[in-house]
């Protein structure tokens, strides 16, 4: 049975190390880097938590198989809304054996249900080419144009 739940702390160090995997996917890594970046992605995330990133997981034996990130972004008052919210979805990830089982879909749910109680306005997604059909699957769409400056 999988278990759909927030990420604490205590989910940290593996969830630094599915990032690494997920990074690995996508780019040749060194691995002689890895201890230190699961090292120093664990403590980024403990820190985050407690302030603007929140992470749902999916979880199979007791381990985390997918995840999801959101940034919550709190907007600048408004005179008719003083605490608006925004959440920036980022590296969702679903381990490879799990695809296409719809885990991922699922979480996807509980992270939508999650932001409405939240109470956050909009959820927006950067998506790779390859994602963008789980995205509209999810109801996301492009209506909105964004502007973006490279600063690297």
């Amino acid at each position: 049975m999988i278990e759909y739940r927030l990420a604490d702390d205590n989910d940290s160090d593996r969830l630094a190390e599915l990032r690494w995997q997920h990074k690995a996917e996508e780019e040749s890594l060194d691995l002689s880097q890895k201890d230190d970046f699961i090292e120093l992605c664990s403590a980024s995330l403990k820190t985050r938590f407690k302030e603007d990133l929140y992470c749902w997981v999916a979880v199979e034996n007791r381990i985390i198989i997918s995840n999801i990130y959101i940034v919550v972004v709190k907007k600048v008052p408004k005179p008719e809304k003083i605490n608006g919210l925004w959440g920036y979805i980022t590296a969702v990830y679903n381990m490879p054996e799990y695809r296409n089982k719809g885990i991922c879909s699922a979480l996807m749910g509980y992270v939508k249900e999650w932001s409405r109680i939240k109470k956050l306005e909009l959820l927006i997604v950067w998506p790779s080419e390859r994602s963008i059909s789980f995205y509209e699957r999810s109801g996301f769409n492009d209506i909105n144009d964004v502007m973006e400056l490279s600063l690297e």
